[in-house]
């Protein structure tokens, strides 16, 4: 059988390397765990998620099994959605989270996948985010929180309106510096 091994340049040259066989056979088993879970991670990513996303979903715990990650990004945003779902507070869930080590990259894909997928995932991405904010990044958040609100077919009554008013604010300030700047 021929072996998949889901990693970057730098993890395979190293796997290649004489004396490494160890550390391949580590990057071989992350993969096939990754792989093996994508039916569980699916399943519990659609009682956590709008329904109009199931495909979307679906495709992105692949991408993510099959991807350098392994799998990592959704195992921690599955987390992250089952501690909102539970009801922990915001400052446990970016606790938990931030106890990760994610790298910048990961952890980035993991907040827009929560933002995107999880019934109430923008507090979360909020409190997770740099106090910077671009007019696009805004823009993005504002559509993602349209679709989700106008789009699901389960109807289930998701409060956002909070969460719309800061994006909407921050949409309105960054507004006005750029129109500031111009002048």
């Amino acid at each position: 059988m021929e072996e998949f091994i889901a990693c970057t340049k730098r993890e395979l040259d190293k796997a290649n390397e004489p004396g490494q066989e160890e550390y391949k056979e580590s990057l071989i088993k992350e993969t096939n765990d990754a792989i093996n879970n994508i039916p569980d991670q699916i399943k519990r990513g659609i009682k956590l998620i709008y329904s109009y996303r199931v495909d979307e979903w679906a495709a992105a715990v692949v991408k993510s099994a099959m991807g350098v990650d392994r799998g990592i990004i959704i195992k921690n945003a599955l987390k992250i959605m089952e501690e909102i779902e539970q009801k922990l507070s915001i400052k446990e869930i970016v606790e938990n989270f931030e106890k990760q080590e994610l790298s910048d990259d990961v952890a980035n894909s993991v907040k827009r996948c929560v933002l995107t997928f999880s019934k109430n995932g923008y507090p979360f991405y909020e409190a997770t985010h740099s106090p910077y904010w671009t007019l696009d990044e805004c823009y993005y958040i504002k559509d993602v929180m349209w679709k989700n609100e106008n789009y699901d077919e389960s109807h289930e009554y998701v409060d956002v309106s909070e969460s719309k008013q800061k994006v909407y604010s921050k949409i309105k300030r960054l507004q006005k510096l750029e129109e500031n700047s111009i002048r």
